[in-house]
């Protein structure tokens, strides 16, 4: 609406004029804060011209603040006087040398200092990060600009010198767009002709001291032509660098011009009737570039958006700055049919605290109206808590970072309320962090663990060191039919076609001295070996040797690499032509080396010899050695995760990170030793007679020696030094053991590998017409993907048709044993798309070995559209051949075809779902062994497990322990009995005469089973020398001197918190364990009462001969946890 007239505000007073000058709101705009944002400070002003409100606005959020702007508040940047662009050089491959060219955009402002704008190479947007700025000595580049004319007018032609070698770039006369030349390139002619620039070149030039309105500085790029006019180009972001074509935006003026807007001061939005004020309003006044005014907006000033005025736009009145007190109260609106809405009332109140309304809202602030009865909320009768401990676990590292606990609160129904996470020390309401999971809680052990740094070393070798072009005899490569090498390889220049860049310090290599010819076999497709030696120390490891590619290219293409003969390392072919960028591969593992002397063999293949060939190649070779031992701390969880911690505190879940090994053991994340590791529990006994319990640590090298020991205290990580004299801990008595053999099986892994399939060129397989390899291969349908081919239209100079191929190698691989022969199954979803039917054969899939064709299966023919189906092959193949990637699969599909000459069948086919299974036969591969197990008499538990061949010679398990099998299938022997727990003598009386009496003693042996049933062993003469078989066994008549037969008699109770158990209840004790399992327990003795600590394990027992009893008083009590009584008392048999 318009407003006229004099503002009135709303005390309803009589309307008094306003002055001459009224109060108005001015903003000053052109400042900013120290950060570089830009404001607007506002100031009202009353009639006499006095300050009566002052405040500013955050112009890049809208927010207003009252009061002065911050200190340090001036007048913005205004941007570059200048701007100054410098060459610069970097090394990026750390040989100390320059190799990449990049600028660097400098702003030189008003005080002479300068900052850097940008950092780019080629493409001022892309920006540059410069690895290692080095001095531009060397091979960097210099450039100048000259204009020419061709055929079709003038453009420019822009030089580039390298290393002595000049390359030039042609532009159209805007210096951006690339120019195509027309007829013959020629210097301009002279006066008077087209082609005769002007006396002042075109130039580009930058228009600085401008700024967006938000006040981002910014220069504008014009170029005025021999005619003085002036065209312009674009425009340059000065703060990101970025370049836009074209004008810049509306608004763009001169850095701290303050005519592009003003903001009057605060007014009200007040009801015309009712005088409430509705709001408060900022009006905006923005101004044209010319001064005039644009437009007027209404603003709000909490949220900086636009406000749309509900009543009359009037000075605010008197106090309406200081909100009116408002009320939140928690109600509950009850409806009724008994539903119970929970909802929020905002009261208002006046300035004298009387209300004056209120405002329902639901909790997620919606309006509300209520429907029933409102009141205030009742709490809720709660039944039962139940609580459950869990921890809070890193997803990424497994470590706990919190403990809470899951509470689930129930209603007197018991019905489930709600379930939350609260904190396990205060109960305060927890939520779970990103990046976290919930988890048990699992306990965590530590012990020291030592580890061996890999020091490496690397050997670089480029092919043509210096670049020669003479034809010399190259000193490092060597060539030959195998990969043994041994033929003079040459240094040649290299057609200027072939791949670049060189390698740095290095360059093209043929076998004869010129790259005319080859020396190879004329007529079919030959490979070739590339041979170089690389030299390993004794004392290598040779698991952690690693290769890096940075050029590897030849005529035609290299196919692969392998060191002293083991498996062959594919390359992508097709990326490694001699006409293609250099091919590079990261340092990766490579398998075979071996100490001294290594042969590293690259296959290159010429497809039509002896024509023209050459390699270009630049590899790194790294081995490494070990290094000074340190001690690490090994972390195990009782749920399954282990880590290992540095001496510096950093983590490794699950094994050791490359670059490290375990003393005596294998290199990079191979946290197991070569041999064994045993930890013994030993006493160090001081010269007063101090004994102190310890660990010592043993680790075993592969021959059985002791490689390494490591003391520590008992928690298996603080390091401890033996003070006196260190033995084995002495015991009051042996603990009683049991031993049993087990006929076992050591059962071969990794017969099951998933192979890798990898894209190549199928005509190796299946070339010429009318074959057509797919455009790139077909890499996402080998790795799980779908990939769509044809139709195609007719072929032209094969009008058979076209088959669209693609092929793959597939290489596992190979376990420590098998027989020689591996299975592999291949399997592809086909479906036909049409738009035709096929006419005839339509496709395959074939399984090769090499070169030759082993079985192959095709969709039926003729097939027609929709057709739908899956293709298999499957085969045996020799494991060498799996294991070395000689395995490939073949797949080919019609997509143009005419049976009859005359009517096309134009197809194409969806190929997916491709699986690869490999399977190598390891008949006979498990090893028979024996397992000793030892257990204890009294609880059974299991002490150790030893191994041993059938022979009893040491040793230990490769694979998986388990049972034998027999060729059909089943176990190789019975399941084994139980082995007898305890063994009793037992005396026996014989009537021999037959009178009824006895009159011979004997003695019986009963075996006590792992149930605690007695089973008889035999009946032997009483000194156990020989077996004894009775005639007529009697009762030995009581009151002789036969002695009553006694046995032990196993118990165990388990106490809950609050029980107690008394050696009192138990006749004829023998011995008593009690451990404390979950929470402490309580001893009561005659010494009086003591703590049992969780985790704590006590024994008491009758150890010397001739102990009758156990006597008490002794009395367990379970205090907060489960406490375990574990008892034996005597018994006659």
């Amino acid at each position: 609406m318009a407003v006229s007239g004099n503002f009135t505000n709303c005390n309803c007073g009589p309307d008094v004029p306003a002055c001459a000058n009224p109060t108005e709101p001015v903003a000053t705009v052109g400042l900013c804060l120290t950060d570089g944002t830009p404001i607007a400070v506002t100031v009202v002003r009353d009639c006499a011209g006095a300050v009566t409100q002052e405040g500013w606005i955050d112009l890049t959020t809208g927010l207003y603040t009252a009061g002065p702007p911050p200190a340090g508040t001036a007048a913005c940047d205004t941007g570059c006087v200048d701007t100054v662009c410098v060459q610069r050089c970097d090394d990026t491959n750390g040989d100390g040398a320059a190799d990449q060219t990049y600028s660097e955009l400098w702003c030189v402002r008003a005080d002479g200092t300068a900052t850097l704008v940008l950092t780019y190479q080629d493409d001022p947007s892309v920006p540059y990060s410069p690895a290692s700025p080095v001095d531009c000595e060397y091979g960097c580049p210099a450039t100048e600009t000259l204009p020419l004319c061709d055929d079709s007018g003038p453009f420019l032609r822009r030089y580039t010198w390298l290393n002595g070698t000049a390359g030039f770039e042609d532009f159209e006369l805007d210096g951006v767009t690339a120019h195509v030349v027309t007829g013959t390139v020629r210097t301009c002619a002279g006066a008077g002709s087209p082609d005769t620039p002007c006396e002042a070149q075109t130039t580009p030039a930058a228009t600085l001291g401008l700024c967006l309105p938000d006040g981002t500085p910014i220069a504008v790029l014009v170029t005025r032509d021999c005619a003085g006019t002036v065209t312009q180009d674009g425009w340059l972001n000065l703060t990101t660098g970025a370049y836009s074509t074209g004008a810049p935006p509306a608004g763009a003026m001169a850095c701290g011009d303050s005519r592009a807007f003003e903001l009057a001061g605060l007014l009200c939005d007040v009801d015309p009737t009712t005088g409430d004020v509705l709001g408060l309003v900022l009006v905006e006044y923005e101004y044209n570039v010319d001064g005039s005014l644009a437009s007027v907006r209404l603003v709000d000033p909490a949220t900086g958006n636009t406000y749309t005025l509900q009543g009359e736009l009037r000075h605010c009145p008197a106090g309406v700055a200081e909100q009116p007190e408002r009320d939140l109260v928690l109600l509950c609106d009850t409806a009724a049919d008994g539903t119970v809405t929970t909802f929020i009332r905002d009261y208002a109140r006046d300035e004298n605290g009387q209300i004056t309304g209120h405002t329902d809202y639901l909790l997620d602030g919606t309006p509300y109206t209520a429907v029933g009865i409102v009141g205030v909320c009742s709490e809720p009768e709660t039944a039962d808590v139940e609580s459950w401990p869990l921890c809070v676990v890193d997803a990424a590292t497994g470590v706990t970072v919190a403990r809470v606990r899951r509470e689930t609160v129930y209603d007197g129904s018991g019905e489930a309320l709600t379930t939350r996470l609260v904190d396990a020390m205060t109960g305060a309401p927890y939520t779970l962090p990103t990046g976290t999971r919930l988890g048990e809680c699992c306990e965590t052990t530590r012990e020291a663990v030592c580890v061996t740094p890999l020091l490496p070393t690397s050997q670089r070798v480029v092919s043509n060191p210096g670049n020669n072009t003479s034809g010399r005899v190259d000193p490092a490569w060597t060539w030959g039919m195998t990969p043994a090498g041994g033929r003079t390889v040459y240094d040649v220049a290299g057609p200027a076609a072939w791949t670049t860049p060189r390698p740095p310090g290095g360059g093209w290599v043929s076998l004869t001295p010129s790259t005319a010819t080859t020396p190879l076999p004329s007529g079919a497709p030959a490979d070739y070996y590339m041979v170089t030696a690389f030299e390993l120390p004794d004392d290598a490891v040779l698991d952690a040797t690693t290769i890096k590619i940075d050029t590897l290219n030849a005529d035609n293409a290299v196919l692969g690499y392998a060191l002293n003969g083991a498996a062959e390392t594919r390359t992508n072919a097709q990326a490694t032509w001699f006409n293609r960028p250099p091919y590079t591969e990261t340092e990766h593992r490579i398998a075979g080396a071996v100490r001294g002397t290594n042969l590293l063999a690259i296959r290159v293949t010429e497809t039509t010899p002896p024509s023209s060939g050459g390699v270009l190649l630049d590899v790194t070779l790294t081995y490494r050695v070990p290094g000074a031992p340190e001690y690490w701390t090994v972390e195990h969880r009782d749920c399954g995760t282990t880590t290992y911690i540095d001496p510096d505190g950093n983590r490794y879940q699950g094994g050791l990170p490359d670059g490290y090994m375990a003393c005596g053991g294998g290199s990079g994340g191979s946290a197991a030793p070569c041999g064994d590791t045993e930890t013994l529990v030993l006493c160090d006994t001081a010269a007063d007679g101090t004994v102190t319990q310890f660990l010592r640590r043993l680790t075993y090298d592969c021959t059985g020696e002791v490689a390494t020991t490591v003391d520590t205290e008992l928690d298996g990580t603080t390091p401890y030094t033996v003070a006196g004299t260190a033995g084995v801990c002495s015991s009051d008595a042996e603990p009683c053991r049991n031993t049993s053999t087990l006929l076992v099986c050591d059962l071969p892994t990794g017969g099951t590998p998933t192979p890798t399939v990898t894209d190549t060129d199928p005509n190796a397989y299946v070339g010429g017409p009318p074959t057509v390899p797919v455009p790139g291969g077909a890499a996402a349908l080998w790795s799980g993907g779908s990939i769509t081919i044809g139709p195609d239209p007719a072929p032209g100079p094969h009008p058979s048709g076209v088959v669209r191929t693609m092929a793959a190698t597939v290489q596992a691989a190979r376990p420590s044993c098998d027989t020689g022969t591996a299975h592999v199954k291949l399997s592809v979803d086909v479906a036909q798309l049409g738009p035709t039917a096929a006419c005839g054969p339509t496709g395959w899939l074939m399984l090769f070995n090499g070169t030759t064709r082993i079985t192959h299966q095709a969709p039926p023919n003729n097939a027609p559209i929709g057709w739908t189906g899956t293709l298999t092959v499957e085969a045996d193949v020799p494991a060498a051949d799996l294991a070395a990637g000689q395995i490939a699969a073949v797949l080919g599909f019609d997509t143009y075809d005419s049976c009859d000459g005359i009517t096309a069948a134009r197809t194409s086919w969806q190929l997916s779902a491709f699986t690869a299974e490999t399977t190598y036969d390891q008949a006979g591969c498990p090893t028979q062994v024996l397992a000793n197990v030892v257990t204890d008499c009294e609880t059974g538990a299991v002490e150790s497990v030893t191994y041993t061949t059938l022979d009893g010679a040491p040793y230990t398990p490769t694979g998986t322990i388990g049972q034998c099998e027999t060729a059909g299938g089943g176990s190789c022997c019975p399941e084994q009995p139980c082995p007898a727990q305890n063994v009793l003598e037992v005396c026996r009386c014989d009537d021999t005469t037959g009178d009824g009496s006895p009159d011979k003693e004997y003695i019986e042996l009963l075996a006590v089973d792992c149930e605690g049933n007695l089973v008889s062993i035999g009946t032997y003469s009483p000194d156990l020398s020989a077996p004894y078989t009775p005639v007529a066994p009697v009762p030995c008549e009581a009151g002789g001197d036969a002695e009553p037969a006694l046995g032990v008699q196993a118990g165990r109770v388990q106490l809950a918190v609050g029980d107690s158990w008394s050696a009192a209840t138990t006749a004829r004790l023998q011995s008593v364990t009690v451990t404390a399992h979950t929470g402490p327990g309580q001893i009561t003795t005659s010494d009086g009462t003591s703590t049992l600590f969780q985790g704590e394990t006590v024994t008491w027992s009758t150890n010397k001969e001739g102990d009758a009893l156990l006597t008490g008083p002794l009395t367990i009590t379970a205090v907060s946890g489960i406490v375990t009584v574990t008892y034996t008392r005597g018994v006659t048999l």
